[in-house]
């Protein structure tokens, strides 16, 4: 209790004079908040809401409502958005697998729909915990009674039927509801070849020829559009003997890594990104997950998520920067800074998090222009920026992206180069490993369109200047500067 007070007379006297998206965002950067949402039943949906909170405390904060203001209104939106639904998880534009209730998904459709669970019995009845109930009928009604020993009347047998078919129509329904969600392809998953279990959906299959006689029916087609498919499940290897607890533990680690590298092999999607989940660390090993001494989880996450929104401005600005003047790249990144967070929704310019976005941008364009590296870049012959790749690898993957700067170098080799805005300690070397695959996908790019020329590519390390050439198959060590 002393430390709930604490806290709530900290944030009395530190927020006085505050825009109102501050003061909600210091709610969830500075107490546990966001961490006890996630925590909880449908983390992930409770926080988009919490995104959404603050996107629209932002909106109203640039209209100059006052703190109180600004809660009310949001109270009034949310409140007549109860009937619309939960805030998205993603843009309705991204590719990407949701996981709803059958009452959720009603009114929305999806190209392939997978219900699962088909063989769930049906849910229990209200029935036997149900001792008396009132029918009304036409004006009037009765008092329809079952006793401890079975005896009922009249009225509680004709009750009992209503109830009984009543459940069963709803059962049908819900069903109906999923089945009716795909647009393209329905996906049904039964794991009950038990006929003596009642299972209302799966038996519902009948009529598609799906019957359970003695077991689950033999792969193949059923009726036209309508294919049975059997998955066996995985063998379990038991052991010979009894493992200690230690080893049983390791051997379970070691089986659950090559079941998630077997997983992840086989749902490779069809066309890929070099870069991958690379860039996500632009904040580098500075920025731990606990995000330091005297830090929460929500502070570590805004940092983070500057850094990445500064990085991607960043980038922009090298895209057209000539690599001379030190005042136009400081222009350049400030305005891409200031266009990439007018393009997130909990991003505004001016608010605290804005601010720290155009620090970091301005941070790392300063430790930029110390190094050596754009003197080194003036000097090459630059070939291409933002230069776009699409290719078909060996395995039948299509990658597609683009390499941040191609230029030919003194020696006439052809140089695909990639900037990261980590901060690196110690030898670039070993945090340009990280990025191998991605850079074995632009050199294998300019092989095909560039046969025959020398080719090779280099990590930019924008903070450091260092340079770390890539070849095929090893990272070697940078040579130095000029």
């Amino acid at each position: 209790i002393a430390r709930t007070f604490a806290l709530i007379e900290s944030f009395r006297s530190g927020m006085c004079g505050r825009a109102p998206d501050d003061i909600i965002r210091a709610a969830l950067t500075r107490t546990p908040l966001a961490l006890l949402h996630a925590a909880s039943f449908e983390g992930a949906q409770r926080l988009a809401n919490l995104k959404k909170l603050v996107a629209r405390a932002a909106a109203h904060a640039r209209d100059g409502l006052s703190l109180e203001e600004t809660l009310r209104a949001i109270e009034r939106e949310f409140a007549a958005e109860r009937t619309v639904g939960e805030s998205p998880l993603a843009d309705e534009t991204i590719d990407a697998v949701r996981i709803l209730s059958v009452h959720k998904a009603k009114g929305l459709e999806y190209p392939v729909v997978f219900v699962p669970d088909l063989g769930r019995e049906a849910s229990p009845s209200a029935l036997p915990g149900t001792r008396a109930a009132w029918v009304a009928r036409e004006g009037t009604g009765y008092l329809a009674v079952r006793l401890d020993d079975g005896t009922c009347n009249l009225a509680w047998a004709s009750w009992r039927e209503s109830a009984r078919r009543h459940e069963a129509a709803e059962e049908k329904r819900i069903f109906y509801v999923a089945c009716t969600r795909a647009k393209e392809r329905l996906i049904l998953v039964n794991a009950n070849g038990n006929p003596g279990r009642t299972a209302p959906w799966r038996d519902a299959l009948e009529r598609l020829g799906y019957r359970i006689e003695g077991g689950l029916p033999a792969a193949g087609p059923l009726l036209a559009g309508v294919r049975h498919v059997v998955v066996e499940p995985h063998p379990l290897r038991r052991p010979a003997a009894p493992l200690r607890e230690h080893a049983f533990w390791a051997e379970a680690a070691g089986r659950f890594v090559d079941l998630a590298a077997s997983a992840l092999a086989s749902s490779s999607p069809p066309i890929r990104w070099p870069a991958g989940a690379g860039d996500a660390r632009i904040a580098g090993p500075e920025d731990p997950e606990d995000g330091g001494p005297g830090s929460s989880w929500g502070e570590a996450v805004a940092r983070r998520d500057a850094s990445r929104l500064a990085g991607t401005a960043l980038h922009a600005a090298l895209e057209t920067w000539d690599f001379r003047d030190a005042g136009r790249l400081r222009d350049l990144a400030t305005a891409a800074a200031r266009r990439r967070m007018s393009e997130e929704e909990t991003a505004a310019s001016g608010s605290s998090f804005g601010r720290e976005v155009e620090g970091t941008a301005e941070e790392i364009v300063e430790e930029l222009l110390r190094s050596p590296l754009p003197g080194r870049l003036a000097a090459v012959e630059v070939l291409g920026r933002e230069v776009p790749i699409l290719f078909r690898d060996q395995a039948g993957a299509t990658w597609v992206g683009a390499c941040d700067l191609v230029y030919r170098d003194r020696d006439g080799t052809i140089v695909v180069a990639d900037y990261k805005t980590d901060r690196i300690e110690g030898d670039p070397k070993a945090a340009a490993e990280r990025y191998r695959a991605q850079m074995e996908v632009y050199l294998e790019a300019l092989r095909r369109a560039l046969p025959g020329e020398r080719i090779r590519g280099e990590i930019l390390f924008l903070r450091t200047g260092a340079v770390v050439p890539v070849r095929s198959g090893e990272v070697t060590r940078p040579a130095p500067p000029g």
